[in-house]
């Protein structure tokens, strides 16, 4: 398991992890039928890949057991901006039983800049 603290940067097992934000889950966040993740606006434009267009991209994101998933990544055109979403989490949300009210955290692993989602 991924040791992780919120409040700082730190070394774990050689490599450095660093919080980056936290998103508390709406119910449409945790709707299964939907099976996506909005991403607030400034989050993904400042730690996620940068995206040409509205097509989904794939992406890889680690949870905190260490576990690989993944998922896809994109925006939809939203009134003169961009609403960011992780989409194709059906399989990860059932795993991790997510509910509406629960908090997500997103971490960055150095060296390499793997995302952890937990």
């Amino acid at each position: 398991m991924i040791d992780i603290l919120c409040s700082l940067t730190y070394l774990s097992c050689g490599r450095v992890v660093t919080p980056l934000f936290q998103k508390l889950l709406s119910a449409s966040d945790a709707d299964l039928t939907l099976s996506r993740l909005v991403i607030p606006k400034k989050c993904a434009e400042a730690y996620f890949p940068r995206l040409s267009g509205p097509h989904k991209i794939p992406i890889n994101i680690l949870d905190t057991d260490g576990k690989e998933w993944n998922f896809h990544f994109r925006f939809w055109p939203n009134s003169r901006s961009k609403m960011y979403v992780l989409e194709g989490l059906r399989d990860y949300m059932v795993s991790k039983k997510w509910q509406a009210g629960d908090v997500v955290t997103f971490y960055r692993i150095e060296p390499g800049q793997k995302l952890v989602m937990g």
